[in-house]
C-alpha cells in the first residue's frame, strides 16, 4: 500500500482562491505544488494538475481542484493499484472527473495525451475543457466516493460547470473524442 510519502500533490489554480483549508489537510506528502495559472507563463487551467506533475519528485500524484475539500484522501490513496487512476467521485454521471481527489501514476497522463495529440491540438480549449474527462475516460478506473466539500466558488460564473457549451457541446465532444481514442474499463467501488 502507498503512503502519503510516495506521493506528490499537484493543485491547479486561478490565483483568486485560499488554498489554506485544502493545505491543512496535506501534511506528509513528499510535495505540494500548486500550479497557479495567475504566476505561470500560460494559463493551462485544469491540465496543471498535469503540469505540475511533470516537475513532481515522484511518480505518484494525488490532485484536485481549488475549489473542493476531499474528505478521506487517504481512503483515496489506499484503493489505487498500479497502472490504474483511483478517482473520488460522488456523482452518476459519465465522466468520473478527477477534480475532486484522483490519485494517478504521471506516466498514465503522458500516455493519453500523447495519443490525444495524435488527432487533435493541444491548446487552451484542450487544457481547460477536455484534458481532465480525456484522462479519466481513456485509463482504466477505480472510482470511489469518498466524500467532499465544494466550496462557494466552484459555482461562480467562469467555473467549468458554469461555462457556455459546458453541457451541450464540450461534454459531449469529450466523450466522443475519448471513444475514438479507446476507453478505459471502470471499476466502481461502494465503500461500507
Amino acid at each position: 500500500m502507498i503512503t502519503r510519502a510516495d506521493v506528490t500533490v499537484t493543485i491547479p489554480t486561478r490565483g483568486d482562491v485560499d488554498l489554506t483549508p485544502i493545505l491543512d489537510t496535506l501534511d506528509g506528502f513528499a510535495d505540494v505544488i500548486v500550479w497557479d495559472n495567475s504566476q505561470r507563463g500560460e494559463d493551462r487551467a485544469a491540465f496543471g494538475r498535469y503540469a505540475a506533475a511533470w516537475e513532481a519528485p515522484t511518480d505518484l500524484i494525488y490532485s484536485q481542484d481549488d475549489d473542493v475539500l476531499c474528505l478521506d484522501i487517504d481512503g483515496l490513496l489506499g484503493i489505487w493499484e498500479p497502472g490504474k487512476v483511483a478517482v473520488s467521485y460522488q456523482e452518476p454521471w459519465d465522466i468520473p472527473w478527477g477534480g475532486k481527489g484522483t490519485v494517478f501514476d504521471r506516466r498514465l497522463a503522458n500516455d493519453v495525451f500523447a495519443r490525444y495529440a495524435a488527432h487533435w491540438l493541444i491548446d487552451f480549449e484542450f487544457y481547460k475543457y477536455f484534458a481532465d474527462g480525456i484522462f479519466s475516460l481513456c485509463t482504466d478506473a477505480i472510482v470511489a466516493d469518498f466524500g467532499c466539500e465544494d466550496f462557494p466558488v466552484a459555482f461562480a460564473p467562469g467555473r467549468l460547470s458554469t461555462s457556455g457549451g459546458w453541457y451541450d457541446h464540450y461534454r459531449p465532444e469529450i466523450k466522443r473524442r475519448a471513444e475514438l481514442l479507446g476507453l478505459g474499463e471502470w471499476q466502481r467501488v461502494v465503500l461500507a
